[in-house]
């Protein structure tokens, strides 16, 4: 088993939970961080049960503040690469987790989705492995950005090869 901490903030959606636990279940994780951002009681409950059922664990948030929840989820591991992931995840290939953390090393973002806007690259964050290192150098993802944080990954990026 990799020593990656697999970090994912939820807001509701119950529906995705059994995609979700399908994409992480026989995953080569340490640990599964799963930070509920204020869901309403049915899906908590939900996410308890399910994610306490993979052996990860359930932080709660008193609201939908996605940043904080990364930092928090971040906060409550020792793990020495941090994977986030979305909630809307399917399994595609088994064994994705293994082969996208094996390439992280200090200096290098890992992820499934490179995008290029407006002559920039960078990794989108629905899925993003980062050596836990580069993280608390850089601050993790900035909280200037408002909710939703849209452009954190780019910021985050770009952070990095500078």
């Amino acid at each position: 088993m990799a020593d990656v901490a697999l970090l994912c903030n939820w807001w509701n959606h119950p529906e995705l939970l059994d995609d979700f636990c399908a994409a992480v279940a026989d995953e080569a994780w340490s640990e599964l961080l799963v930070v509920d951002n204020a869901s309403d009681r049915e899906t908590s409950l939900r996410l308890r049960r399910r994610i306490g059922a993979l052996g990860g664990r359930v932080l709660h948030r008193p609201d939908r503040g996605q940043t904080a929840g990364n930092h928090r989820a971040v906060a409550a591991t020792r793990a020495p690469v941090l994977l986030f992931l979305n909630n809307d995840v399917r399994l595609r290939r088994p064994g994705w987790l293994e082969r996208l953390v094996a390439e992280v090393a200090p200096g290098h973002l890992r992820g499934h989705a490179e995008r290029h806007e407006l002559g920039v690259r960078y990794l989108e964050s629905w899925c993003l492995a980062i050596a836990r290192g580069d993280w608390e150098r850089l601050g993790g993802f900035d909280p200037i950005y408002e909710e939703p944080p849209y452009w954190v990954d780019v910021d985050l990026s770009l952070s990095l090869i500078h």
